[in-house]
């Protein structure tokens, strides 16, 4: 199915014309580069240390990527915003011009100053609330706080203590003053002789007296608070100062992408030069081309005179890196693909297998036409704004349609609301294209149900049985899917069609694994593999269970739309305002209804692919196609 054919090449260079060749491969991205130092090809002439290659642009890109997204919250909004790419658009005329004459160096240095500067402003700050929030219950206190030493034969100590320890205090000899308490804790000063202090000190840590240190402090404690909150206020205009030069740094975020990006397609160019071979005069590449990109990257080397392009065979157990191919009908379900992990270039490319079964389901899992015109059109609109390219869009919008028709056959038109709102015109069209109602025939919902589970375990196991077959492995797939095959289905025209000559179907697919899907040249040990593989013919009842599910979230679906109806009906009657609370029930509760929904509608959809119909014939493995390209990771070239 669709996993696009690749050519294996070698390219070999003068050394004068390399960088030309490589910039032209780039702009095309038609070229998978390979690791040449781990090719089978060159093992023999290779040496047997590289010396790691170090990249030019590394820190240099870390650096402004760190200023790009720090200057983010300080510029105009950029690009397509929240519902576009993201990427700024500009034109080719535009990126060689700041390429050619634009140094970001200066407004690197100066955010990174700035960035400094505003953190040790944030510990200054932070010491300084800390000293306040110390200080603070020391306010009452009018003494010059560095006359707080000894005086003679006097100590004086300032401390806290709590408000239960107060009265030891003040019943020892010892002079206490009161300066402030709050709920736990008093705040006191407190003096006795010299003479007495081993006594005192024993009071003391049994009070569980806390002393404090005014060692900073000069002068009253309420003149240091002034001058400690004045320095806060001098903090928030040097912020406020910084903060305003950030905005005019904003200004160049523009060029600052454009160089990233011209950077990280440079780096990029350093990657590649790193997995290929030089030698004094030549450069030699190796890599892979897709068949319909190999005339295009024909025509791109032609344009040079000392190149020369090899087409060689894969070595012996090489995987070549997988693309896949599919119709634009079925390119938004790779990324399902993707997200389980590509095929192995042997198997079959799941996408176009999947994809009905995925719309199917996830229209099922939801079942509410309203729900589905919202997410169709939802989908659509977002596509406009982001771009047709959105696969995740392009799926829910897929799903949104067979959602429409699942939930007009089974009466689902968010939820009950024609019926429970009695609104007949729309109610009568509800009753025409009902099939059934879930909610009083749930069996049918969940043979049906079951019924889709079964044709997709089938189908995946005659894929299965299909895999093998192209592999070579063709009695394996014979003994194993094939026969399971015919068994699932002897047992369905058996027992449910009632045709009796199915239980010869039935026998003989036993008989296939029975004795045939061991995989030991020993009959016996042969025999008895074959007895654990039947065993283990039970996990198809676990499986066929699964799709349960799809009933399941239908079912919930249906329910949570009816309880909001019923919610917004109650409230109706209320006077004056309860059509207008009935609407905002309605409307704010289905909103929620579909988002919840939706997500356990696709969950449990890719679920079904990844756990129930992939484990049936689906190794993946592949390493996907990356074909050597500019790097734009935060513009857009308009060409």
């Amino acid at each position: 199915m669709a996993i696009a054919g690749v050519k294996k090449t070698i390219l070999v260079v003068h050394k004068d014309e390399k960088d030309a060749l490589i910039e032209n491969l780039q702009k095309a991205s038609v070229i998978h580069i390979s690791d040449i130092w781990k090719s089978k090809l060159f093992q023999q002439e290779l040496p047997e240390e590289q010396s790691p290659q170090k990249t030019t642009y590394g820190d240099i890109l870390q650096r402004l990527k760190r200023v790009i997204n720090g200057l983010k919250n300080y510029a105009p909004q950029q690009g397509g915003g929240l519902l576009g790419s993201g990427k700024e658009k500009v034109s080719a005329e535009e990126f060689k011009e700041i390429v050619k004459s634009y140094d970001p160096q200066p407004v690197i240095s100066a955010f990174e100053e700035i960035k400094k500067r505003q953190n040790a402003i944030k510990l200054e700050r932070n010491a300084i609330k800390e000293q306040i929030s110390a200080l603070s219950p020391w306010a009452p206190l009018k003494y010059d706080v560095s006359e707080l030493k000894e005086v003679r034969d006097v100590v004086l100590l300032a401390g806290t203590v709590s408000l239960k320890s107060l009265e030891i205090l003040k019943n020892a000899s010892i002079e206490v003053e009161e300066v402030n308490r709050d709920s736990k804790k008093a705040y006191v000063l407190v003096a006795y002789l010299k003479e007495d202090e081993a006594e005192v000190r024993k009071v003391l840590a049994e009070a569980g007296f806390e002393a404090f240190d005014f060692r900073d402090v000069k002068g009253r404690v309420e003149d240091e608070l002034k001058r400690l909150q004045q320095k806060l206020e001098e903090l928030d205009r040097e912020e406020e100062i910084l903060e305003n030069r950030l905005h005019e740094l904003a200004r160049e975020r523009k060029k600052l992408q454009i160089i990233h990006d011209y950077y990280a397609t440079l780096m990029e160019r350093e990657r590649v030069e790193s997995l290929s071979l030089s030698t004094n005069e030549t450069f030699i590449l190796e890599g892979w081309v897709i068949e319909d990109n190999w005339q295009k990257f024909r025509e791109i080397t032609d344009r040079f005179e000392s190149v020369s392009v090899v087409e060689v065979e894969p070595a012996e157990g090489e995987k070549p890196p997988i693309a896949l191919k599919n119709k634009k009908i079925f390119r938004p379900y790779e990324l399902i693909t993707e997200m389980y992990g590509l095929p192995d270039f042997r198997e079959v490319d799941p996408t176009p297998l999947l994809m009905p079964f995925f719309v199917v389901f996830f229209g099922v899992c939801l079942t509410d036409a309203g729900y589905g015109l919202v997410v169709t059109l939802l989908a659509l609109w977002l596509m406009k704004k982001m771009g047709a390219e959105n696969r995740l869009l392009a799926i829910l919008a897929g799903g949104g349609l067979f959602t429409i028709v699942a939930g007009a056959l089974t009466g689902g038109w968010f939820g009950d609301l024609f019926v429970r709102f009695n609104i007949p015109f729309l109610a009568a069209i509800r009753s025409k294209l009902m099939w059934f109602d879930p909610m009083e025939d749930p069996m049918k919902f969940f043979y049906i149900s079951l019924a889709m589970g079964y044709i997709q375990i089938l189908w995946g196991l005659l894929i299965g049985f299909y895999n093998k077959w192209k592999m070579g492995a063709r009695l394996n797939g014979i003994a194993n899917e094939l026969a399971w095959v015919i068994v699932l289905m002897g047992l369905v025209l058996l027992y449910v069609a009632h045709f009796s000559w199915a239980k010869w179907a039935v026998y003989l697919g036993l008989a296939l694994i029975l004795f045939l899907s061991g995989s030991s040249k020993n009959p016996i040990f042969r025999f008895f593999q074959g007895l654990y593989n039947i065993y283990n013919g039970i996990g198809f009842i676990g499986d066929l269970l699964s799709y349960v599910r799809l009933m399941a979230l239908g079912m919930v679906t249906a329910g949570i739309a009816m309880a909001v109806n019923i919610t917004a009906q109650l409230v109706k009657p209320i006077p004056f305002i309860g059509w207008l609370i009935a609407l905002l029930v309605l409307v704010g509760g289905h909103i929620f209804s579909i988002a919840v929904n939706v997500l356990g509608a696709f969950v449990h959809t890719m679920r079904l692919q990844y756990v129930e119909f992939f484990t049936k014939f689906y190794s993946n493995g592949g390493k996907p196609f990356r074909p050597f390209s500019e790097r734009h990771e935060f513009v857009e070239i308009e060409h």
